[in-house]
């Protein structure tokens, strides 16, 4: 309760900034956080104006208009000023979390499920415009704040109920590190062949798939960190 408390209030935030830019009859550009709290709300009005079977092509029609939308507008979308990596994935994974509470109806599927990819695209925007995504880092550095990010996936959207939502969340962070390993160096005095061996060990050990309730959760987790580490290991082969 306490954390669908934090988000709904930080969506808040975002509606209450949206309207007074809006009075202000300035043409600002909203910030991600801002866009996505826009989004909610509108999807939700639309259940409200067109809720009935009779208005199924036009609740439709105007669904899909609001999404083209947010999903033109939120790719040049201001960030958060000062926002770092990580605040940017727990406000992510806070999005997904309370994805079910804030479209608690199977009718709402559909709309819950353009949330969750609004809420992915607000993440990618924020992660590209973090204060410390340009730090510089090793691909070792990336490879293991990788795992701790899967971690933090698989943790928060533990159950059974976020199945589909987590696969999304894993395929985002997966493809964030693609990027971000394209500008990092490698480690000094490394040993290929031993990296890899550590690194597969490691991932092994922080998503063991022995048991079924831990193969569900984790082998998409482990199959994407076991080929992060081959990547790895491949740049280091290249500097070679």
């Amino acid at each position: 309760m306490a954390k669908l408390c934090s988000f709904s209030l930080a969506l808040l935030a975002g509606l209450v900034l949206t309207g007074a830019v809006a009075s202000a009859g300035e043409p600002k550009t909203m910030t991600t956080r801002q866009l996505l709290a826009k989004f909610v709300d509108d999807l939700k009005s639309v259940w409200e104006k067109y809720g009935t079977v009779s208005q199924k092509a036009v609740r439709e029609q105007t669904v899909n208009e609001l999404n083209t939308s947010f999903t033109k507008d939120i790719r040049d979308a201001e960030v958060p000023k000062n926002l770092r990596l990580q605040k940017a994935l727990d406000f992510y994974l806070s999005g997904l979390e309370n994805s079910p509470s804030l479209f608690p109806v199977e009718k709402v599927r559909n709309e819950r499920n353009l949330y969750v990819r609004g809420c992915s695209a607000c993440y990618k925007r924020e992660y590209m415009q973090a204060a410390d995504y340009a730090d510089a880092r090793t691909t070792q550095q990336c490879f293991d704040m990788l795992m701790k990010n899967m971690e933090q996936v698989r943790d928060t959207l533990a159950r059974e109920q976020y199945k589909e939502i987590r696969a999304e969340a894993y395929g985002i962070v997966n493809s964030l590190f693609a990027e971000q390993i394209q500008a990092a160096t490698v480690p000094e005095k490394v040993d290929p062949a031993d990296q890899m061996d550590k690194n597969m060990k490691e991932a092994r050990a922080r998503f063991p798939v022995s048991v079924k309730v831990l193969a569900d959760t984790n082998t998409p987790a482990l199959s994407a960190v076991e080929a992060a580490a081959k990547r790895v290991a491949e740049k280091a082969k290249q500097r070679k």
